[in-house]
């Protein structure tokens, strides 16, 4: 299901700041109007996760302190075989490289991902499922996505569908 804008209205003035860069909305060219139906986790420079319906379609974004960049599915991701019944999904992201080393580009890893849905927030077991947290240190961390009616769709299932290089929860007291 999509998000509705309502929804959308309500999941952004309850995200925390350490997530406004990482949790975007996507536009989707219909019929010559922007619609903005769908929202998105930038979890690296150019790995985005969504709901599984939105991750059928191109979208444009804007990617902090960058400008419009446009999103597609990401069809490697999206034909794993563990992402065959999911209710989530992923676009590429068409954005920046981060930086050269060695004369290779390098994407940034925009956040870490949780493998709890109920994380601990000031030591205590939060009671209810969040989208997202900040570290210590403010980093974002995601636990759940939104897919519309208030259903959250826990992130720790997603361990072995992306990268090796992205990070989880577990690695946030050695990342620099």
């Amino acid at each position: 299901s999509v998000i509705s804008d309502l929804d959308l209205e309500s999941i952004d003035c309850n995200m925390p700041a350490c997530a406004r860069d990482v949790f975007v909305t996507l536009h989707k060219e219909v019929g010559g109007e922007n619609e903005h139906a769908c929202k998105g986790l930038l979890i690296r420079d150019d790995i985005i996760i969504t709901s599984n319906e939105c991750s059928k379609f191109n979208f444009t974004f804007d990617f902090a302190g960058f400008g419009i960049v446009r999103a597609d599915p990401h069809t490697y991701l999206n034909s794993k075989e563990e992402m065959v019944d999911s209710r989530l999904g992923f676009l590429e992201a068409h954005g920046p490289y981060h930086y050269h080393f060695i004369n290779k580009p390098v994407r940034r890893t925009r956040m870490f991902l949780g493998n709890r849905s109920t994380p601990r927030v000031n030591g205590t077991e939060a009671q209810e499922s969040v989208i997202m947290t900040c570290g210590d240190r403010h980093e974002p961390i995601a636990h759940n996505f939104p897919i519309g009616d208030g259903e959250m769709v826990p992130l720790g299932h997603l361990a072995g569908v992306v990268p090796d290089d992205i990070l989880w929860e577990g690695d946030i007291n050695t990342a620099p």
